[in-house]
């Protein structure tokens, strides 16, 4: 199983968008902050169709040793928490989710942009 990587991010939006590489890859340190920014001043990150990052703020409490069995205090701390949402643990488990329009509000939906990679564009 490989892993991703800032740099396998930037490659994408450069691929995908004709961005420099050094653009690409400060839009994506760009994005990394804010999020980052975001969950520090206790705000909830939210990505629809993806899912939902959001601070938890534990208090201390007697934890034990599983190894010596010995009682010990785990501090309070901040712990950051991801819960995905119905559409990306659909995805995961290959479950296909058919495609709606919301009508948001009584509105018309807003229309779909769509880009498209052109063939033969390589940097």
């Amino acid at each position: 199983m490989a892993t991703i990587t800032r740099s396998d991010l930037a490659l994408s939006l450069r691929n995908k968008f004709g961005f420099t590489t050094a653009q690409s890859g400060k839009l994506v340190d760009v994005i990394f902050d804010e999020i980052c920014e975001s969950l520090v001043n206790g705000e909830e990150v939210k990505f629809a169709g993806f899912g939902t990052f959001k601070i938890l703020d534990k208090s201390a409490r007697v934890g034990r040793n599983p190894k010596t069995g010995e009682i010990a205090i785990v501090t309070a701390r901040r712990v950051v928490t991801f819960r995905p949402s119905s559409e990306f643990r659909d995805r995961v488990a290959g479950r296909e989710r058919p495609q709606r329009e919301k009508l948001r509000r009584g509105r018309k939906p807003r229309p779909r942009i769509i880009i498209e990679e052109e063939e033969g564009e390589e940097e």
